[in-house]
């Protein structure tokens, strides 16, 4: 039997899925291997921040697929959606061809929070750390301008995509 391609598009978008928004490398391997151990799929897989690698066998039938992962964010919320479906799927509660459904409906999902609510969070973080530690009201108010100016920054570089080495830089070079 062929390692079927609906359990080999699910464990590749996963995967990718898992670097994509924050998962560690070590942690995606052990969570593919767990998953293509539920779905009688022996795998060797190899995770990095831009690449995941596979190596798929089941019955004697070997598949090797290799997805470049582009971008990178920290998102909490979507890395538990993940985790939620690819159990469900490792369960049986869903296809694979399913949790591909699901999959694509969790990547759609709009943000959590808008722009303006993650802008103001940079705001009152940055004024609240320059009170901690021990600012008056000139530090408060230059923490929370500088802060308004990295969030400003940040939202623009998550509307347009931006990679994250960039933004550190750009955002570094805006507050100084």
């Amino acid at each position: 039997m062929k390692v079927s391609s609906d359990v080999q598009r699910f464990l590749v978008r996963i995967g990718s899925s898992l670097i994509h928004y924050g998962a560690p490398a070590q942690r995606v391997e052990a969570f593919l291997e767990a998953i293509g151990g539920d779905l009688d799929i022996e795998g060797t897989y190899s995770a990095t921040p831009t690449l995941l690698l596979m190596d798929l066998s089941q019955n004697g039938e070997r598949a090797f697929r290799i997805a470049r992962v582009r971008g990178f964010t920290i998102n909490l919320q979507r890395l538990a959606d993940l985790d939620r479906l690819a159990n469900e799927v490792g369960r049986g509660d869903r296809t694979p061809a399913e949790g591909l459904s699901t999959l694509d409906d969790i990547l759609k999902r709009p943000p959590r929070f808008s722009g303006l609510v993650c802008w103001l969070s940079f705001v009152l973080a940055s004024a609240s750390a320059a009170c901690f530690f021990g600012g008056g009201v000139l530090e408060l108010l230059l923490g929370g301008l500088g802060g308004g100016m990295l969030g400003f920054v940040a939202t623009l570089g998550d509307r347009w995509q931006l990679n994250p080495r960039l933004l550190e830089s750009l955002g570094a070079f805006v507050v100084a």
